[in-house]
């Protein structure tokens, strides 16, 4: 089963990795538009996603963003139905 493992921050990505133990990692795509298509390609048969916060000390506008792009990652991987 291919795994594959997202890091949902600003400089974040993804990474497969095979049954063989090979891996490969892509950087996270620009737009949520592009997430979906991206999953679709690489098909995991599990996701794991990071699980991160924002800090006190971050501004407002960047916590709201990072949580939407965490949003837009959940939202993908329900709709595809990746566990």
């Amino acid at each position: 089963m291919r795994l594959l493992g997202i890091d949902p921050g600003v400089g974040g990505g993804l990474c497969c990795v095979d049954e063989d133990g090979g891996a490969t990692a892509f950087a996270m795509p620009g737009t949520a538009r592009d997430l979906p298509d991206v999953l679709r390609r690489l098909a995991p048969g599990r996701a794991y996603v990071e699980k991160v916060g924002t800090m006190p000390t971050d501004a407002a506008r960047s916590a709201r963003t990072f949580a939407t792009n965490c949003a837009w990652i959940e939202m993908a991987l329900i709709a595809l139905e990746i566990p």
